[in-house]
């Protein structure tokens, strides 16, 4: 099967220039490429730059800040309409090697079950971008990122769409474990590389002389995160392992533990992670009104 029946999808939201050499690193490797800006105010001069990297890019205006969900389902019915069979997401701040989507094409037809399969996460910033995965063979996953990763638009179908209400975070986790529940598996491919930013590193000084690393989030992130991920869990309990709800309380504690030691403006990462754990319980989904 050729890389013409893929479709990439890329959702700009006040987007960086970088995206431009993002998208160039992939725009040639597949049919089409829908650009969904949902942006407030579309950034018409970043929208016409995209567009002039390749006849195959379609900027498709979205209404306002719709979130992630909306972005993903809007490519992906897009796309089959227009005869696609898989669909390629990325992130505005996620890049590829050459040949990477014929690599992920190859290891999600090698049998009709595979749903979903992803790249190797590597932040290029990182001195791992530079080796060899530690851990090369392709194994099944219980969840998988859309940064990277190309959907079966069979598997979309049957699946039914992503979740609007989550808005962004967990919207392609919830969908991991929704592909499973239809039968299908997912796989990561670590020989193949996906370049992407994990988050917003920052350094600052304990006591004034103790250098301290971390990456950062901004409050409204970590709301969408631990609200969507809280509400799943309970959700899907029946389905998600204890090994997994564990690890995301520990990155619960984490976050807490480096708000108290280094993020500025505790007040308000506090009240919005109160009130994300709040709404993940009861089941209050959507956009987030302060």
């Amino acid at each position: 099967m050729s890389i013409s029946t893929v479709a990439g999808m890329v959702t700009i939201y006040h987007s960086e220039k970088t995206v431009l050499s993002n998208v160039s690193s992939y725009v040639n490797q597949v049919g089409k490429l829908y650009v969904i800006d949902n942006s407030e105010t579309p950034d018409l001069e970043l929208l016409r730059e995209l567009q002039a990297i390749s006849p195959s890019v379609v900027c498709l205006l979205g209404r306002g800040n719709e979130g992630l969900a909306v972005a993903l389902n809007r490519a992906a019915q897009q796309a089959i309409s227009d005869g696609f069979t898989h669909l390629l997401t990325m992130d505005d701040d996620s890049s590829l090697p050459a040949g990477a989507v014929e690599q992920l094409l190859a290891t999600i037809n090698a049998a009709d079950n595979i749903g979903m399969v992803a790249g190797g996460i590597v932040d290029p910033n990182s001195k791992k971008a530079k080796r060899p995965p530690k851990r090369p063979d392709i194994r099944q996953e219980l969840t998988l990122i859309t940064a990277g990763s190309i959907l079966k638009l069979e598997a979309y179908q049957k699946a039914g769409p992503f979740q609007d209400e989550l808005f962004i975070d967990w919207v392609d986790l919830e969908y991991s474990f929704r592909l499973s529940r239809h039968g299908y598996i997912l796989l990561t491919n670590p020989q193949i590389r996906v370049f992407h930013r994990l988050g917003i590193k920052k350094k600052t000084y304990l006591l004034g002389f103790i250098p301290y690393r971390w990456r950062s989030h901004n409050p409204i992130r970590l709301y969408y995160k631990f609200r969507n991920g809280t509400y799943i869990l309970n959700r899907d309990a029946d389905i998600i392992p204890e090994r997994y709800k564990q690890r995301f309380y520990k990155e619960l504690r984490s976050n807490i533990f480096k708000i108290i030691l280094a993020e500025t403006d505790k007040k308000r990462f506090f009240s919005l992670i109160r009130r994300a754990l709040r709404d993940g319980k009861a089941g209050h989904l959507g956009k987030l009104v302060e």
